[in-house]
């Protein structure tokens, strides 16, 4: 996938995002504080993220699987707090395709839940297209 083409399958996801959920907040920034100013892990800046119940989810949205880069999102969405995290992925078929994303994702995510005090409910969906993404929702439970 092309930059021009990633950065729109990125907002148009964002979009669907804000329109199931109005309420949705877009690139909001979390600061973890003097004791995380190290690495990467000084903030954490999420696609988009809302309360529900009292409840934090968060969404990130991603073209392909990247293992650290999910292991940081699980570990930075416990240490704020969240019980949702959801990860969205294209299916731009490379080695993996939408589907093997998700659920290297829930698997790698069951690892770090059982090691973790916090764990994370952690849901990947995946689709090229918004209707895609909209039969994906139908695996969130946020109700």
């Amino acid at each position: 996938m092309k930059q021009e083409e990633w950065q729109e399958w990125h907002e148009m996801v964002k979009k669907k995002i804000k329109i199931w959920f109005p309420n949705t907040e877009l690139e909001k920034p979390y600061d973890f504080g003097k004791e995380m100013e190290w690495g990467r892990l000084e903030n954490y800046r999420v696609d988009a993220s809302l309360r529900i119940d009292g409840r934090l989810v968060i969404f990130e949205v991603e073209t392909y699987f990247n293992q650290d880069k999910i292991i940081r999102f699980i570990m930075a969405s416990s240490y704020i707090g969240a019980d949702l995290l959801v990860v969205i992925f294209s299916n731009q078929q490379d080695e993996w395709d939408g589907k093997t994303r998700a659920k290297a994702t829930e698997y790698l995510a069951k690892i770090l839940n059982s090691i973790m005090v916090r764990p994370v409910n952690v849901v990947a969906i995946f689709g090229n297209t918004d209707s895609d993404i909209e039969s994906g929702r139908g695996n969130l439970r946020l109700d």
